[in-house]
């Protein structure tokens, strides 16, 4: 999952920066991103339906993806 959103995320770059996804999110701190794209943090699932809208990509994918983490 770590390599699909830090791929994803740069891919949307310079139309959506990790601080509008990060704010798109309800996180007032862009670290939170940084840290779904390393690894250090776990998306919470109840977050990933709203990162496949912003990422534009499959929710049901994504979902299925990040329950593998768990």
């Amino acid at each position: 999952m770590v390599k699909f959103l830090a791929k994803r995320i740069d891919q949307l770059k310079p139309d959506l920066t990790q601080r509008e996804i990060a704010h798109r999110l309800g996180y007032r701190c862009v670290d939170f991103v940084s840290m779904f794209k390393t690894g250090a943090a776990r998306v919470p699932l109840e977050k990933l339906p709203a990162l496949a809208d912003i990422l534009e990509v499959d929710p049901a994918y994504l979902v299925r993806f990040g329950l593998e983490q768990y």
